[in-house]
């Protein structure tokens, strides 16, 4: 479930960087010039409420990493994932560049730990969600055709809402608007 919801997420964040390519502007900038005013006001509206329950996800969840890792009560952790963000607003300070590349080290790290965990564990390859014992199914036939259980439906839904974010397809079409592209030359 959760490599089709981040291959649907990689389709709609490129899609969003090719408009903001092609047309020099983002996707909002977009949606005010080709709809009515009423109907992009109500985008604007329910991008901004997708946004804010977004970030209330990440705040949540981060803070309850931080009590689960080193035991600091939820709001302190919200308090820290907070004035995290000026961390980001600092070294975006010093350059676009500088926090791309910060934010490529941290999915760096974050891969790196995927695998060693993805080996850690020893998972089933083969195997089917009909077979006795195989807890689900392998990862070659779940990846194909992913199962869900009944409990679990709610829990895949929120995998869909945490990995297609709508401010990521807004963010990834506004920041290539930082490059220096000849939008007259159609190789550029």
């Amino acid at each position: 479930m959760l490599f089709w919801a981040t291959a649907g997420g990689l389709l709609l964040q490129v899609l969003a960087a090719r408009l903001g390519v092609v047309t020099g502007k983002n996707l909002a900038q977009m949606c005010r010039l080709d709809y009515p005013r009423p109907v992009s006001l109500v985008l604007w509206v329910m991008t901004e409420m997708a946004i804010i329950g977004s970030d209330i996800q990440e705040v949540i969840g981060s803070a309850i990493a931080i009590k689960l890792l080193f035991g600091i009560p939820l709001w302190g952790g919200c308090l820290i994932t907070g004035l995290d963000t000026f961390t980001f607003l600092i070294i975006h300070a010093f350059g676009v560049r500088k926090l791309e590349a910060f934010f490529a080290a941290l999915i760096f790290t974050m891969m790196v730990c995927f695998f060693i965990n993805f080996g850690w564990t020893r998972p089933v390859w083969g195997g089917a969600p009909w077979d006795a014992g195989s807890d689900g199914g392998g990862i070659l036939l779940g990846t194909l055709v992913p199962t869900v259980d009944d409990f679990a439906v709610i829990q895949a839904v929120g995998i869909l809402g945490a990995v297609i974010m709508p401010h990521n397809i807004y963010l990834h079409s506004a920041l290539v608007q930082s490059r220096n592209i000849n939008r007259n030359n159609h190789e550029a």
